[in-house]
């Protein structure tokens, strides 16, 4: 699986492969992120020492009456021990539209030429992730908090 980058304090984009424990805090991620009530799904998990101890996917509440929601790695944050984040490594995926052979045709878009490239499961799992690095917002608590590394996942091309 190579759809995931890393920055830390320096803000280096390394775009590189996962191992199979940073796979399985990505798959709890996308559990987290189905529960969003919104377009945009996000999931996030937050890891102290190989262990998940706080999780959090973005929703909108009904009183939020400005458009904002709340954002996956915030909600994420607040499950944790503020004293615990600057050990931590924070994990956050964004879940966009899985296209089915038959959407992709009616659309008259074709995202590979192959049909057979539609049924691998590398496609599935690469057409289901997007772009989802931390806002400006987000950022600045990650920041805050001292977390030491924050993995996201990116779109399908930009791997």
């Amino acid at each position: 699986m190579s759809m995931t980058s890393c920055f830390d304090d320096y803000e280096v984009n390394i775009s590189k492969s996962c191992d199979d424990k940073q796979i399985m805090y990505f798959k709890k991620c996308i559990q987290l992120a189905q529960h969003s009530n919104l377009t945009h799904k996000h999931g996030c998990v937050i890891v102290l020492n190989d262990r998940v101890i706080g999780v959090g996917h973005n929703y909108k509440e009904n009183n939020l009456t400005n458009g904002c929601s709340v954002h996956a790695e915030i909600c994420a944050m607040k499950s944790v021990k503020k004293n615990l984040l600057s050990k931590c490594e924070l994990y956050v995926v964004r879940l966009g539209p899985m296209l089915t052979i038959k959407e992709t045709e009616a659309s008259n878009s074709h995202i590979c030429h192959d049909e057979d490239t539609f049924n691998t499961p590398a496609f599935i799992k690469r057409s289901c992730l997007k772009y989802s690095r931390p806002c400006a917002r987000c950022a600045s608590f990650i920041q805050k908090f001292n977390i030491k590394k924050v993995y996201y996942s990116l779109n399908a091309y930009d791997t």
